[in-house]
């Protein structure tokens, strides 16, 4: 089995940086898409990138930083709610009625 990763299973990638990337031909698209996920993935700075596709990657890179902060606000607002989940003070249950009792 595979280690188990932390944090998000995937990252949101808005509009204008796909147009972004279809301004690029496939070679730049490439590697900047490729730098993209590395970031995502590793927390690598872009690097060896060049003139537009520099420009893209940078672009992508700030979207991924969205998303990892939003999942962070999203994990913070779930441990928050875990700690007063339950209904009835700690130590307190509820019992059932005995249905055999007349």
């Amino acid at each position: 089995m595979g280690k188990k990763s932390e944090g998000p299973k995937g990252c949101l990638f808005y509009r204008h940086s796909l147009e972004l990337i279809g301004s690029l031909d496939d070679r730049e698209a490439g590697r900047a898409v490729k730098a993209a996920a590395a970031y995502f993935l590793h927390g690598e700075a872009p690097d060896g990138l060049g003139g537009r596709e520099e420009l893209v990657c940078k672009v992508m890179c700030c979207d991924v930083d969205d998303s990892l902060e939003r999942y962070q606000e999203v994990c913070d607002r779930n441990r928050a709610r875990r700690g007063r989940s339950s209904l009835l003070p700690p130590g307190e249950y509820y019992v059932l009625p005995d249905e055999t009792a007349d």
